[in-house]
């Protein structure tokens, strides 16, 4: 497919939807609001133009377990965008996050620990700053960790943290300012 323009600001209104995919198009402008989708469970919307998020767009979205906006330039005009907290609270049953080179800034949150079903965490090639969250020890099943290519600041401090991840399978640090040294636990981490 190759749609083009954008999506309708009343998107929301699909009460019933529980499948959204949209990669391979060229859609642009503003993404609406996703707010009330409580039967949306995977939205793939990688690759688009997409130039702003909405501050409600994960408000009521209970049941998603998916979410891809990879490739998205949001508020990318304004210095980017956080992570409301809001996701943990109306997001909890989230497995797959993929929000690389999304225009993501600031720091990683301390919240995102909390969403214990995490299964993958794409935050790569980003604007992303500070140090990892040590909430992060309690995403026993975090199997993907991809957090490289952060700049210009970068990610920074130790990476203890990450021994405390018992199923990780795939680490991807490089290209930010981490320092200390490879704490020895990650050799418990028998999957990685």
């Amino acid at each position: 497919m190759n749609l083009k323009g954008s999506l309708p600001s009343n998107f929301s209104k699909l009460s019933e939807v529980q499948q959204i995919g949209l990669q391979g198009n060229s859609l642009s402008g503003d993404l609406p609001s996703f707010n009330g989708l409580s039967k949306l469970i995977n939205a793939y919307l990688t690759g688009q133009q997409f130039s702003t998020i909405p501050y409600d767009f994960f408000q009521g979205l209970s049941s998603l377990e998916t979410l891809s906006l990879q490739g998205n330039p949001l508020n990318n005009s304004q210095g980017g965008w956080n992570l409301p907290a809001d996701i943990l609270s109306s997001s909890s049953s989230l497995i797959n996050l993929d929000l690389t080179n999304s225009s993501l800034s600031g720091s990683i949150p301390e919240f995102l620990g909390n969403l214990t079903s995490l299964q993958t965490l794409r935050l790569s090639y980003n604007s992303l700053s500070g140090v990892l969250p040590y909430s992060f020890s309690k995403l026993t099943q975090l199997s993907q960790l991809i957090l490289n290519n952060n700049s210009p600041s970068g990610l920074s401090g130790t990476i203890d943290v990450i021994g405390t991840l018992p199923s990780l399978q795939t680490l991807w640090l490089q290209v930010n300012k981490f320092n200390g040294t490879i704490p020895e636990s990650i050799a418990t981490i028998i999957s990685l």
